[in-house]
């Protein structure tokens, strides 16, 4: 029996073995803000320090810019630990260290005229519209007031419910926000054509005066037109413009001898 041989090769992968994982960071402090009333020179300072951990689980390399309870002056101090593993992966934690003098401000800004909810109908079919309000003001102790609005008086809203909001703030960061809502609703109604046609030139009352009697007499008027506010034109149903009541007191007719009106057709036909 013949035995075969193939020869393979195992090679190491170089890069595998790199560490390029940094350090990991717990309890990087917070700033630290301190505010005095009187000020002699650099204030001591402390804080809990920041560590690391690696995953190599070797020790790290700890660098930082400054010690708990060194001395610190008015202002803003940036403190910073860095971490270094064996490999020279770095992780890095900063804060602040911030001496303030002075009372600390914590009073937000007071505004005042915040506006009450404001309700528009528009017409059917608007897309959006324009809303005005008389603009929400703001005071404060430091005399400086930030204001920031979400709106502006004029913008033009959408149908449905909206959020105003006016963001009032100090230099020390107090905010006071004034807070209100624009419904726009639409109204069906307003699509629907409720006004009659305008009648142009309807006739006076028609006064004839005869002597004598023969039968139904011709009576001839100008008929009046109307318009409508829609273009439309409009239908002429021949609707005569006087009135029953006002009839026997506009008609009057003259004879020679009494006459009894009901027997005249063109009266009674007003009249039905």
């Amino acid at each position: 029996m013949k035995l075969l041989y193939f020869p393979y090769l195992v090679t190491e992968n170089a890069d595998s073995n790199v560490d390029n994982t940094p350090p990991v960071i717990d309890d990087c402090p917070n700033d630290a803000v301190l505010n005095i009333n009187t000020y002699d020179g650099p204030i001591s300072v402390t804080w809990d320090q920041p560590t690391a951990t690696d995953d190599s689980g070797l020790p790290v390399i700890r660098f930082r810019t400054h010690l708990p309870g060194e001395s610190f002056p008015l202002g803003i101090t940036q403190v910073t630990y860095t971490f270094t593993d064996q490999s020279g992966n770095s992780a890095v934690c900063n804060f602040n260290v911030r001496i303030e003098f002075g009372l600390v401000d914590m009073t937000p800004p007071r505004f005042s005229n915040c506006p009450d909810t404001v309700s528009v109908s528009v017409p059917f079919g608007t897309q959006n519209t324009p809303i005005s309000w008389i603009a929400p003001t703001a005071t404060d102790d430091s005399g400086n007031v930030n204001v920031v609005p979400s709106h502006n008086p004029g913008f033009s809203f959408p149908i449905g419910l909206s959020v105003v909001t006016y963001t009032f703030a100090d230099r020390t960061g107090n905010e006071a926000s004034c807070t209100f809502l624009i419904i726009v609703t639409e109204n069906a109604d307003s699509n629907v054509d409720n006004t009659p046609p305008v009648i142009d030139d309807c006739p006076n009352d028609a006064v004839l005066n005869i002597n004598q009697y023969d039968g139904p007499i011709s009576v001839t008027w100008d008929q009046p037109t109307a318009t409508d506010d829609s273009g439309l034109p409009v239908i002429d149903s021949e609707l005569i413009c006087l009135e029953k009541a006002s009839l026997w007191e506009s008609l009057k007719l003259l004879t020679l001898s009494p006459i009894n009106l009901e027997t005249l057709p063109f009266v009674t036909s007003m009249l039905e």
